[in-house]
């Protein structure tokens, strides 16, 4: 399989080997307003210093697209492993985002 990979909103590619060692919080289409709000509330809290939050543009990896990464709302976020197992998905809250990383503890 492909690896993992994405353009983040600055147009770079990203793949998740670049970043090894740590988990992700990937938001997906984080121009919208709802995205933009969790994205200040997210700036607003204690978070893992294992943890990097990424922001996608719309091209992931189209190989992935359609099983673990499938994008079927905007805005998405998932909470990816070290090891690139998707821990969560659809986390559209600070709440649901502090509930995954401790069931991922």
């Amino acid at each position: 399989m492909e690896e993992f990979s994405f353009k983040g909103e600055d147009g770079v590619r990203i793949k998740f080997s670049d970043i090894k060692g740590k988990r992700l919080l990937i938001l997906y289409d984080t121009k919208c307003n709802a995205c933009k709000e969790l994205m200040e509330e997210l700036s607003e809290t204690e978070l893992p210093a294992d943890l990097s939050i990424v922001k996608a543009a719309f091209d992931i990896n189209p190989k992935l697209n359609g099983e673990v990464f499938a994008i079927r709302h905007s805005p998405e976020v998932f909470l990816v492993a070290a090891d690139g197992t998707v821990l969560a998905k659809h986390l559209y809250s600070v709440e649901k985002i502090q509930e995954a990383l401790a069931d991922a503890e």
